[in-house]
């Protein structure tokens, strides 16, 4: 154990005169450390006196690169979990893969050369084998970067169990996610019905409305008013505005509001009618009649195209919807194309004209765009409207339109026949379960997540795909009985056929499509319905499937040992992502809230707060970045830049200033105090302090540990970190820098004392920092000589109460204060802090002890601090008249920090004592070094002062006071 403490200590050292990439070395050989001697492992096996602390891991999908962003949430999901184990729990900490959906058969369509439907069901001979065939590639295509995330997700010290992760293919899996499935529809909350669903024609298969929400874009479309003639009034029209031209063939009906009034409006020749409120959209012209919208509702009109049939249409219905806020208070129905319109059509007995296929394409029907896909046939419907005297006014304008959150592909809003979870069933069972959430950032909880939750829709469940979980829904041909499965022995119980399921049975498509089940109405034979499930319930029901429940691991999940999780972490887009459906399925299955408290982080932006993409040419190598400054940096960087729901604009020159103002300050103080302090001591010793400084900075550790700890509790990383990084200044630029001359002194004890401090401090820091940066903290522990085998394997450190004295805190932070009011007036005046003077005058409203006046005395090198009590704000007045005995002092004090410089470059400790030589023609010079000789050999570590040359390779020759002088030394 001691050779490798010392192992670690001299490794710790080198760093010191090394460049920033040394940190990425250094880490690699912590790893190998971690993993021989199965650190990991061993935090695990920790005895765990609080209990079980739940994490879920979020699943990534590993068909994709990971990148920067993917750093970020790792270092969030890691923090927490270390600092809980160190707090006595045990943390179980499962790795997860999501490996079905769009975003794995896009890929493969990509690496096929193939896109859409039709192409994947042509594969092969048949469409059956395409699939088959099809979803093999994707099995594969989700494991093409695996090792790559692996390795990052290793090399950013997220510890995580990685051996067995959950998998969200594999059949135990699946399974889980039947028997939800099945508990579901056994409370009647999954139904199919026919609706408006956001479609995307590229991939040919619904969305659901949390999908939707991830893929708004802002673009601009058509704006026209047409006019649309009332059948029986010749020159009479209705003036009517839509923003989608291409439904216009699949027109039914127009809309008005019976509330509302109406104008006719004449115009040369013609007459317009349109919402009296909307009046000047029709320009100049004379109101002729004004009429309730009442009136108006089954008036006729004709067709603006017949290219279907469609008995009793084209006529006004009433539709409370429809406003005068914008457009023309007239709405044209199309019933195959909008929410609002199916239902208006339903409650008028009006047809849904499909003039659309399921590519986005025109059907042959419609001739003249035929094949056309829809946004593509705006302008020429457009045009066509114009050229019969129809269009009114065309204009242009911008708004946010869904696209698909995974091909990029326009959606469209299609009438189809679909599987739905009745979500707004259990509307207010979701509302109560999320006020048990804890947010951060807090405003998060009633804000987007809240607002999503408030205008919740059902869930449209089903898609028309293939690699994916099978919705295990089985119909007869015969009676249309339904009948849904939540297991593979109760499917093996239905089936047809004495080809039994095996346990590890492969469940997806077309496999499962082969399995027929006899009908328990009819005795007919059932068949499975073709759609596979929404990708987002895979994750969503991840507390449950991760541990294949309820077929084994009941109790974990039944008695709270692994539900629901204290902690959970991604990015704000799964606020309507894995956020919200963790929800909804804890509540449809009656569980409550699935998570505790979760952490919201914000994207990752280039430095001028862009998105990254890689045509931009503005993605971040996280590698290079690790490469370049270890993977402590990035993760301190991603911890401390900002809060973690602010975006954060990742900068390279950023991860430069925290290596040099964080990681770099504190080794030095490290390697300060191995020159200095001697021999490590144990942990455990207890020694007493009575130098102020000693006292202060055990107040101020333990106030240190004492914030820590409380931001950590309130999972609030960024409040947690900073004051951290406050510390290590602080202890580098007031403990260290004014206790150097205690660290030199001859009284043995108070050196002894010093040295058992800074090692008490940094040994509390190591554990502290041991969640954040896991690297550095290792590496701290050993060099501080601790004799555990490894800092992550301790103990959270426990504030001392007793020792965090106010009143000097207050006090020492009033000096630092003066001080630097001392500090800028001496830089005013132009004399360097090495120049001694005579007096410092302090005013302040309370009396301040000679020991911290001592202090402020040494900071400012005064010769004496006077004290003087008043009202009002601190002040200070420095007395700078210089004698030519504080010109001497200057002198030597300058002389003294030369002699260092050159010690240093000597490589000499302070137990190597010099021979200290110079040589002057100055004869003020040659008196300073006769009057201060003792004062010189002192604070240069010197055994003996001579003067004139030697030879030696360590001397330079300076310019001191207008005079040249020469120093040399050689050690004794």
């Amino acid at each position: 154990m001691i050779a490798k403490n010392l192992l670690f200590v001299h490794f710790f050292t080198t760093l010191l005169s090394n460049m920033p990439s040394d940190f990425a070395k250094r880490e690699e050989e912590i790893l190998k450390f971690w993993d021989e001697q199965k650190i990991f492992e061993k935090s695990l096996a920790k005895k765990s006196p609080r209990g079980n602390f739940v994490f879920f891991e979020g699943p990534p999908t590993a068909n994709g690169k990971p990148g920067i962003h993917h750093v970020a949430s790792r270092a969030f999901k890691d923090l927490i979990p270390r600092y809980k184990t160190m707090r006595g729990y045990h943390v179980e900490r499962k790795a997860g893969w999501d490996t079905h959906g769009l975003p794995v058969e896009l890929e493969v369509e990509k690496q096929l050369g193939i896109s859409g439907k039709r192409d994947i069901e042509r594969l092969k001979d048949t469409p059956e084998a395409s699939i088959a065939f099809f979803n093999e590639e994707c099995r594969k295509s989700v494991w093409k970067y695996l090792d790559e995330w692996n390795r990052l997700t290793k090399r950013v010290a997220f510890w995580i169990d990685l051996e067995h992760p959950y998998v969200t293919y594999e059949t135990p899996y699946v399974e889980s996610l039947w028997w939800a499935i099945k508990e579901i529809w056994k409370q009647g909350l999954l139904y199919e019905d026919d609706r408006i669903v956001p479609y995307c024609p590229r991939c040919g298969t619904t969305l659901s409305s949390h999908e939707v929400a991830q893929g708004y874009k802002e673009v601009e479309d058509p704006s026209i008013f047409v006019r649309f003639a009332v059948a029986g009034e010749p020159k009479t029209f209705f003036l009517v505005w839509t923003t989608t031209p291409w439904t216009l063939p699949a027109n039914v009906a127009l809309a008005v509001n019976p509330e509302v009034s109406y104008v006719k409006i004449r115009r040369g020749e013609e007459t317009l009618i349109l919402a009296e409120e909307r009046a000047s959209v029709a320009g100049a012209g004379d109101v002729v009649a004004t009429v309730s919208g009442k009136d108006l509702v089954g008036m006729k009109y004709e067709p603006l195209y017949v290219f279907l049939p469609v008995p009793d249409a084209h006529r006004v219905v009433a539709a409370d919807f429809v406003s005068t806020a914008d457009g023309t208070g007239i709405v044209h129905i199309a019933p195959a194309f909008g929410e609002e319109d199916l239902r208006v059509g339903r409650e008028n007995n009006l047809p849904v004209l499909k003039t659309v296929d399921e590519e986005g394409k025109f059907i042959a029907a419609v001739a003249p765009w035929a094949g056309l896909f829809v946004k593509d046939a705006d302008p020429q419907v457009m045009d066509d409207l114009d050229k019969r005297g129809l269009l009114f006014k065309a204009e242009r304008y911008a708004h946010d339109y869904p696209f698909c959150w995974r091909c990029s592909t326009p959606l469209l809003y299609y009438a189809k026949r679909s599987w739905w979870i009745r979500v707004t069933e259990v509307h207010k069972k979701l509302l109560k379960n999320a006020g048990a959430i804890r947010w951060v950032p807090a405003h998060i909880k009633e804000g987007r997540f809240g607002e999503w939750l408030r205008g919740v829709k059902d869930w449209a469940f089903s898609r028309e795909r293939y690699w994916g979980t099978p919705l295990p829904v089985w119909r007869c041909g015969s009676c249309e009985n339904i009948e849904v499965v939540g297991s593979i022995a109760e499917l093996n119980e239905k089936k047809i056929g004495d080809d039994m399921l095996a346990a590890d049975a492969d469940l997806h498509r077309p496999m499962i499509d082969r399995v027929k089940l006899a009908c328990g109405k009819c005795k007919g034979e059932m068949s499975r319905v073709k759609e596979v499930i929404d990708v987002w319930f895979d994750s969503g029901a991840m507390p449950f499937a991760q541990w294949h429940y309820p077929f084994e691991n009941k109790r974990l999940v039944d008695k709270g040992e692994a539900f629901p999780a204290d902690y959970i972490s991604e990015a704000i887009d799964q606020t309507r992502g894995w956020f919200y459906t963790l929800l909804a399925v804890g509540t449809l299955l009656g569980r409550g809230a699935p998570y505790k408290n979760v952490v919201s982080l914000g994207h990752v932006l280039d430095a001028k707060g862009a998105k990254m993409s890689k045509s931009k040419g503005n993605v971040v190598d996280p590698w290079l970045m690790i490469e370049r400054y270890g993977a402590d940096a990035v993760r301190w960087y991603m911890y401390t830049v900002n809060h973690p729901g602010d975006p954060k604009r990742f900068d390279e020159a950023d991860l430069d200033r925290v290596t040099k103002q964080f990681f770099l300050i504190l080794q030095n103080v490290v390697a300060f105090w191995k020159t200095y302090a001697g021999e490590p001591a144990a942990t455990n010793e207890r020694f007493k302090v009575k130098h102020v400084l000693d006292r202060w900075i055990i107040a101020r550790v333990n106030e240190l540990i004492k914030t820590v700890t409380a931001s950590l509790e309130e999972y609030e990383a960024t409040d947690a970190a900073r004051p951290i990084a406050e510390f290590v200044t602080d202890l580098s630029t007031w403990y260290v820098r004014r206790s150097r001359e205690r660290f030199k002194s001859d009284d043995a004890e108070d050196r002894a004392t010093a040295g058992k401090t800074l090692r008490h401090t940094l040994a509390t820091l190591a554990r502290l920092m041991a969640p954040f940066t896991p690297f550095f903290a290792e590496e701290l522990y050993r060099a501080m000589g601790e004799g555990g085998e490894s800092v992550h394997l301790e103990d959270w450190p426990e504030a001392d109460g007793r020792a965090i004295d106010e009143k000097l805190l207050q006090e020492m932070q009033s000096i630092r204060a003066l001080a630097s009011m001392a500090l800028e007036k001496r830089a005013v005046a132009g004399i360097p802090v090495r120049q001694a003077l005579l007096k410092l005058t302090v005013k302040t409203r309370g009396k301040l002890s000679p020991e911290l006046l001592a202090l402020l005395r040494d900071e400012v090198n005064v010769r004496e601090v006077v004290g003087e009590e008043r009202e009002g704000s601190p002040d200070v007045s420095l007395d700078t008249t210089l004698t030519p005995e504080l010109r001497r002092e200057g002198l030597a004090r300058e002389i003294a920090r030369q002699v260092n410089a050159l010690r240093k470059q000597a490589g000499l400790t302070i137990a190597d004592k010099i021979v200290l030589a110079y040589e002057t023609e100055s004869p003020a010079i040659r008196e300073m070094f006769s009057a201060l000789g003792n004062t010189l050999r002192r604070d240069t570590r010197a055994a003996e002062l001579r003067a004139g040359k030697i030879e030696t390779e360590f001397a330079k020759e300076m310019e001191l006071d207008g005079a040249k002088v020469w120093i040399g030394l050689t050690k004794v």
